[in-house]
């Protein structure tokens, strides 16, 4: 399928007229006064990465706009009965996450010749148990396969199954524990294998359930509607991924490429092979699962993990010979950069929060008593760098005003839609996801630091219920295994580093690093506390508030006000 190069043409378009634009500001503040050399290469890295986030914020903001401009997706005569009716499995993971609905909605499709394979990896008796009777109740439309180990992750397991099930079944379905399939997914989805034999997979969209009769999962769900709206653009300007989920793949291409690779990210890891063997997917719009946000925090928290652990894992693996491919479209290798780049993009801000928020005020600052009138414009005018109080309140510097603010505001136009219909369920879920963001960000650079010293992948299944118990540290398992997300260790590490940034937020009286911190508190106090809990039902909402009052601070200058000087601060969701 032949891509357009437009989405990312005018991405590097506007973000190349952004950067020459806001970097003759930013690069003229080094010319003003004599500048310490550490803190001239600061402030170049700084620059550099404001450049960095620049770039995604362009591209969220040129994606926002061109879906205006899209073509009504091609969808096929619902009507139209198919040629043939081969047989179907449908493959449903679960590892302690067992969802007696989801899975029902895996027998109750509407299509002649299907069966059901329920791939149990649990541990835990008492699921296995549920599913057990789960099968006494479908016994003709259901089978269970259970393995002795756990070896291949979510990908070991699905291989297993297609070891243990007949060739005839020509297509694979994948469902998670949370995914919810429609009557008529294997009807829609067949009609588009028909047209070309190189389609190796069709992948539903989704739009966002309640798990587990869960408050978290209610206060998300929102956003998996937004993604899902924008994915379809990459039919025509990316490479179309296979999330994993809500898929159905052609069984013929899936033997030809030797299986699921056994890696944490394995649908990355497919996606990636069938383009190199010259096949693709594409994004079916009118066939619509259900996706069950994560629970609680702390499986939210652990999602978050395992795409980073991916992520590192594929681009070890498969990155380098997918970029070499002469297979594959130029747009595509750009795309898959892009989504590789975007789910890292915790560690260039960790490093623009350390290097602006901290290292440059803390270093080259003098800290006087700590009051608004005086303390704020003393550090600034330590740093001798006060052409930055300059930038923030001359008349000249309302591009860039304009530009912070826009930058911050550029993820967030997904949600336009969402937002004219339900403002404050839009508004509460954004409050909530920057908080809950944040709260990764310490956590999954101590996960990316451990791989790089071990390269060993972790692999936790999101639902396993099992896993919320395990925040002690294990004796049984290898030392870096209790620095992940959620153990011990690593929660011992994240309050300790939050008790820095709120030294460094009071000391410096930065509105945006208590924000920051606050948020990344969430994650140590949450592991132990309630979602619902109501003595702490207003801190789910304050980071997100401080950020608000941060970009009032920015923009009141533009207005006319000249007080308060804000630091300059650029956030990517």
């Amino acid at each position: 399928m032949k891509k357009s190069y437009k989405l990312y043409l005018l991405t590097f378009l506007l973000w190349i007229f952004v950067a020459i634009l806001a970097n003759l500001k930013l690069y003229s503040m080094l010319n003003v006064h004599y500048v310490p050399p550490l803190l001239k290469i600061s402030w170049i890295m700084c620059i550099l990465l404001l450049n960095y986030f620049w770039l995604f914020s362009c591209y969220h903001t040129v994606s926002f706009f061109i879906s205006f401009f899209q073509p009504k997706p091609k969808n096929y005569d619902k009507s139209k009965s198919l040629k043939e009716c081969p047989p179907v499995a449908v493959l449903y993971t679960t590892k302690n996450d067992f969802v007696y609905e989801c899975a029902k909605t895996c027998v109750n499709l509407d299509y002649p010749s299907y069966h059901l394979f329920i791939c149990d990896d649990s541990t835990d008796e008492s699921i296995k148990q549920i599913i057990d009777q789960f099968w006494l109740q479908h016994r003709h439309q259901c089978t269970i396969i259970r393995r002795h180990n756990n070896s291949g992750f979510k990908a070991g397991n699905l291989n297993n199954a297609l070891r243990n099930i007949d060739l005839k079944y020509r297509y694979i379905i994948i469902a998670d524990h949370d995914s919810i399939l429609p009557s008529n997914f294997i009807q829609s989805a067949l009609k588009y294998f028909e047209t070309n034999s190189r389609l190796a997979f069709v992948q539903a969209v989704h739009r966002g359930t309640i798990c587990c009769h869960s408050t978290f999962s209610a206060d998300l769900s929102i956003g998996v509607d937004c993604l899902w709206e924008y994915l379809n653009l990459k039919n025509r300007f990316g490479l179309v991924p296979c999330f994993g989920h809500g898929v159905i793949i052609r069984r013929e291409l899936l033997d030809k490429v030797g299986g699921f690779p056994e890696i944490v990210s394995e649908d990355l890891g497919l996606t990636a092979i069938f383009r190199e063997a010259g096949y693709f997917g594409i994004i079916a719009n009118d066939i619509v699962c259900g996706e069950g946000p994560p629970a609680n925090l702390n499986q939210f928290r652990r999602r978050y993990e395992k795409w980073i652990v991916g992520m590192l894992e594929f681009s070890k693996t498969f990155l380098i010979r997918f970029l070499q491919s002469n297979k594959i479209s130029f747009v595509e290798k750009i795309d898959l950069m892009f989504h590789c780049l975007n789910l890292i993009n915790i560690i260039p801000l960790f490093l623009f929060i350390v290097i602006i928020n901290i290292f440059i005020p803390i270093v080259y600052g003098q800290v006087e008593q700590l009051t608004i009138e005086s303390e704020l414009f003393k550090i600034i005018k330590q740093l001798n760098i006060i052409s930055i109080q300059h930038l923030f309140t001359g008349s000249d510097s309302t591009f860039l005003r304009i530009l912070v603010i826009a930058a911050i505001i550029a993820p967030l136009l997904y949600f336009n839609k969402h937002f004219l219909v339900h403002p404050i369920r839009t508004i509460r879920h954004i409050a909530i996801s920057f908080a809950c963001f944040c709260s990764i960000i310490i956590p999954c650079i101590i996960t990316m630091m451990i791989f790089f010293f071990t390269g060993i992948p972790y692999y936790r299944a999101t639902g396993d219920f099992k896993e919320d118990r395990l925040w002690e540290c294990s004796k049984t398992s290898s030392w870096w295994v209790n620095f992940h997300v959620g153990k011990g260790y690593s929660l011992f590490a994240e309050c300790i580093c939050c008790i820095g940034l709120l030294w460094c937020a009071f000391q410096t009286a930065n509105l945006f690093l208590l924000s920051f911190t606050l948020g990344a508190l969430m994650g140590p106090i949450y592991t132990f506390l309630n979602w619902d809990n109501k003595i702490f039902f207003f801190f789910k909402y304050l980071p997100f508030s401080l950020l608000i009052l941060q970009l009032i601070m920015i923009s009141m200058p533009m207005l006319g006000y000249t007080g308060i000087f804000s630091h300059l601060v650029v956030i990517h969701f």
